[in-house]
């Protein structure tokens, strides 16, 4: 097959139109922006929702949902914030759509140069802090106390929290399914329980540490599998400045 060539011609070209660059500046093409970790748990009420809506305008209902956070991310880098704006705009898409429901959420931002975690809770399972220095596991609150689950109340507000970290810490996030499974007998096992598994399993390198926690889980519970959904979130601090 013969190789197509090309012609260029020294004529005028004609009349020519600028047009505005549409590709991103290359700052933006070049650095990779921080991401954050967040959980996001719905009823199943609430999944219905975005899933019809979703198909009406025929996109995954995964990036509704997403799209709704990250909309309000750009506006703000405070978490108690960005949850207290997320929940007045989902309120008012439920209030439109003449339905109720709610979602819970658990938001963290990890500063490396301050070395700090700053987070904020929607009456969602609160994360866990692994010491790799103490080998420990701590809850991410503020006192234990915890915001609303989102959708309820329009005017519901959420505040923000910070706890420092260091270098190795790595940082939890997971839904209830995770803890709440049975074992043969019918004994629960409760979220002081997983508190304890990841403890025991600290020092374990990221990879070899999450398969630990959820083989112990299954070891209590006799199964394989969970009742309900699990999502589990890690996020590792590599180094602080």
């Amino acid at each position: 097959m013969k190789k197509p060539t090309v012609k260029y011609s020294k004529g005028e070209i004609g009349r020519v139109r600028i047009v505005e660059d549409f590709l991103p500046s290359p700052d933006r093409l070049v650095l990779r922006e921080d991401n954050v970790k967040v959980t996001l748990s719905l009823s199943q009420r609430s999944v219905a929702f975005f899933k019809r809506a979703a198909r009406q305008r025929r996109v995954p209902y995964q990036r509704m949902i997403r799209a709704l956070v990250e909309e309000h991310a750009q506006a703000t880098t405070d978490p108690g914030e960005l949850l207290t704006r997320v929940n007045r705009a989902l309120s008012v898409i439920l209030k439109q759509a003449k339905t109720t429901m709610f979602a819970t959420c658990f938001y963290v931002v990890a500063d490396v140069e301050a070395a700090q975690l700053r987070f904020a809770n929607a009456a969602h399972p609160s994360a866990l802090h692994i010491r790799r220095g103490s080998a420990s596991a701590d809850k991410l609150h503020d006192n234990g106390c915890t915001g609303l689950a989102m959708g309820l109340l329009p005017a519901a507000s959420y505040t923000t929290s910070t706890r420092s970290m260091a270098e190795g810490d790595l940082v939890m996030l997971f839904t209830d399914g995770l803890f709440e499974v049975e074992s043969p007998s019918g004994e629960l096992f409760t979220q002081e329980q997983l508190q304890n598994t990841v403890s025991r399993h600290a020092t374990l390198p990221p990879e070899e540490f999450f398969k630990s926690v959820i083989g112990e889980i299954r070891q209590f519970s006799e199964r394989e599998s969970f009742d309900d959904d699990v999502c589990i979130v890690g996020m590792h601090i590599q180094h602080t400045e």
